[in-house]
C-alpha cells in the first residue's frame, strides 16, 4: 500500500456563518459561507484554501420534531481560481423541542 500520511493536512481550520430565513411557518431559505484553510507546513504540498457558499432549503414545523434539509454547495479554490465542485446534501432530521422537554 502507498503510503498517504504525507499527503494528509497536519491542520484544518475552519470558519463558518450560516442564515435561516423564514418564508412562512414551516418553509426556510437557508444561506451560507464557508471558509477552510488546509496547512501542509511540514510536507511538500502547498496550502489548501476554499471557499464554499451554500444555498438551501428546509422544511421545520414549529409545532412538529420532523425536519428536512436540501442544499447545495458550491466550492471555490483560492489556489486555482476556479469552482471545482457543488456539494449536494439532503438531510431529515428531528428536531428537539426544550419547551416540551422543560414542559413549558
Amino acid at each position: 500500500w502507498p503510503d498517504i500520511t504525507n499527503m494528509m493536512p497536519n491542520y484544518w481550520y475552519y470558519i463558518g456563518i450560516d442564515e435561516l430565513f423564514s418564508i412562512s411557518r414551516k418553509h426556510h431559505a437557508e444561506f451560507g459561507v464557508e471558509y477552510t484553510y488546509a496547512d501542509y507546513a511540514r510536507n511538500q504540498y502547498t496550502n489548501i484554501e476554499f471557499i464554499f457558499f451554500k444555498l438551501g432549503y428546509r422544511y421545520q414545523n414549529p409545532d412538529g420534531n420532523f425536519m428536512f434539509r436540501i442544499a447545495i454547495k458550491p466550492c471555490y479554490s483560492f489556489n486555482n481560481n476556479i469552482f471545482l465542485f457543488f456539494n449536494p446534501s439532503i438531510a431529515f432530521g428531528y428536531a428537539f423541542s426544550f419547551k416540551k422537554l422543560l414542559g413549558l
